[in-house]
C-alpha cells in the first residue's frame, strides 16, 4: 500500500469512502476493515494518508537486455464533494467520458456454444486513472460444460486454477450480471461510456448474449487496445518494441491491468 501525504480529517469521511477504500486495499476484507477501524483510533493519523493503487507492475521490456520497465497503475481520483469532504471515485458523479474495462474467462470462442467462465470489471477516467476496481466472479458451470472445453481452455484453466474455482463457485451467470451491472451503475451513466480492454469485441459478444441487460447499460463503441497495438506495431515499430511485456496468466482481473497498462504506455510514449 501507498500511504501519501494529503489534508484528510476524520470528519471528511463519508461511508462511500469507507466503500472505496476498502475495495482498493489490496487485502481480505476483514483486514482491510481492522485496519481502517484503527486509523479512527489513532487522532491525527487519518489526517497525513489516502490511500492510493497497490498495484505496482513491474515487467520485462523488449529490446532492452535486462533491464525492467515500471508501469504503475494510475491512482484513484481524490475529489471534493459540495461540503468539502473528500471521496474517492465519488459515486455521485457519472462522468460520461469514463471506461468500462471488462474482461472474460470463457470456455471457448463460439458465442452460441460456449459460455463464460470467470468475469471482473474495472472503471477508470479517460486518462486511465483509476475510480473503482469493481467484482471479480467466478462463474459457476457444470462438470459437463467443464469437461468440453477445447484443449488450449482446458489447460489453461486448468494450469490458473480457474477450472476447480469454477466447480466450487456458487455464483450464476444471472447473479454474476447482476453483481457487475450494479457496479457499472454506480459509476456510469447508460449508454455513454464504452467498455474498453484487449480484443474486447469478443468480450462484447458474449456479454450482449450471456449478459445483454449489462450490454445495454453499456455505449455500443468500444476502446479495443489490441487494435491500437496494432496501429503502433504498423506506424511505430520502434517504439512499440519498448512496449511491456505480458505475464498472461489469463485470470480476468489481472488481464484488465495488463491492459491499462499497456494503453498508459501507448498514451505515454506514441500519443504525446
Amino acid at each position: 500500500m501507498t500511504l501519501l501525504s494529503r489534508g484528510f480529517s476524520n470528519h471528511d469521511l463519508e461511508p462511500e469512502v469507507l466503500e472505496n477504500m476498502m475495495r482498493l486495499l489490496p487485502w481480505r476484507r476483514a483486514t482491510a476493515g481492522s485496519f481502517i477501524s484503527r486509523l479512527f483510533l489513532q487522532p491525527g493519523l487519518l489526517d497525513k494518508i489516502v490511500v492510493s493503487t497497490a498495484s505496482s507492475i513491474q515487467y520485462s521490456t523488449a529490446g532492452r537486455g535486462n533491464q525492467k520497465a515500471r508501469f504503475q497503475m494510475p491512482p484513484p481520483t481524490v475529489r471534493s464533494d459540495e461540503h468539502g469532504r473528500r471521496t474517492l471515485g465519488s459515486l455521485s458523479q457519472r462522468n460520461p467520458d469514463r471506461l468500462v474495462w471488462v474482461d472474460l474467462e470463457m470456455t471457448g470462442l463460439d458465442i452460441v456454444n460456449d459460455t463464460i467462465l470467470e468475469i471482473a470489471c474495472l472503471i477508470t477516467e479517460k486518462d486511465l486513472q483509476i475510480v473503482a476496481e469493481g467484482p471479480d466472479i467466478v462463474i459457476h458451470q457444470s462438470n459437463e460444460v467443464l469437461d468440453n472445453m477445447g484443449e488450449w481452455c482446458t489447460e489453461q484453466h486448468g494450469k490458473s486454477g480457474l477450472t476447480e474455482a469454477v466447480r466450487s463457485s456458487k455464483v450464476s451467470l444471472q447473479e454474476a450480471e447482476q453483481m457487475v451491472l450494479d457496479f457499472v451503475k454506480e459509476y456510469t451513466p447508460k449508454g455513454k461510456c464504452p467498455l474498453a480492454g484487449n480484443s474486447v469485441g469478443v468480450d462484447r459478444s458474449f456479454i450482449e448474449r450471456h449478459m445483454p441487460r449489462l450490454a445495454e447499460h453499456l455505449h455500443y463503441r468500444v476502446v479495443d487496445v489490441s487494435s491500437v497495438k496494432e496501429l503502433c506495431r504498423r506506424w511505430y515499430p520502434e517504439d512499440l518494441s519498448q512496449a511491456p511485456v505480458k505475464k498472461e496468466t489469463h485470470r480476468a482481473m489481472d488481464d484488465i491491468r495488463e491492459s491499462i497498462c499497456e494503453l498508459q504506455f501507448y498514451r505515454s510514449t506514441i500519443f504525446k
